[in-house]
């Protein structure tokens, strides 16, 4: 009977220490915080010796979702975007329109400290047209921020950069967005 009192005091010890064990690693907290985006943006598109100016509004939501440690600053998270790019104007008139709105819908991931979180992504796609045009186009979304009382202020970056060639013509397209954001 000894040896079994020992075995049920062994395992009664050993279940104390590891829950005991687990007080001392920091549980994270999860928090969204969301506010909405707008801005503007020049692109100037050259195209030999022909430069289009195509002005553009971005708009959406952005939305954070941090686990932050309990005991300490450091953070991480998604981020996501809803909202689309419209061109408002392209000038002058004998250039082409950029089309439909394009989807700035997408889910990036975040990391940092509480003063200092950030995230950034690019995609890439290629256009070829029937007139032997082919276009290579990068848009990178990007945010430096800190959370400050419950709230996270940054700016949140928008870059569209174009290269290719029209079939004779070299075409390089550049244009960028900083926008300021207050998330709730």
């Amino acid at each position: 009977m000894a040896s079994r009192s020992r075995c049920v005091l062994a395992v009664a010890v050993l279940l104390w220490t590891t829950a005991c064990s687990n007080d001392s690693t920091s549980p994270s907290t999860s928090t969204s915080y969301t506010g909405p985006f707008t801005g503007q943006m020049i692109v100037t598109t050259t195209t030999g010796n022909v430069v289009c100016i195509s002005t553009r509004t971005l708009n959406g939501t952005l939305t954070i979702t941090l686990q932050q440690s309990t005991s300490g600053s450091s953070v991480t998270g998604t981020a996501q975007t809803s909202g689309s790019l419209v061109e408002l104007s392209v000038t002058p008139s004998t250039c082409a329109a950029l089309g439909p709105p394009i989807s700035l819908v997408g889910t990036r991931p975040v990391s940092g400290t509480t003063t200092n979180m950030t995230f950034a992504s690019s995609s890439t796609s290629t256009t070829q047209t029937g007139g032997g045009a082919t276009v290579a186009c990068t848009d990178t979304f990007a945010f430096a921020g800190a959370l400050t009382t419950n709230i996270i202020t940054g700016t949140l970056s928008y870059t569209n950069s174009c290269q290719g060639t029209s079939g004779v013509n070299t075409v390089v397209s550049n244009g960028a967005a900083a926008i300021p954001v207050a998330l709730r």
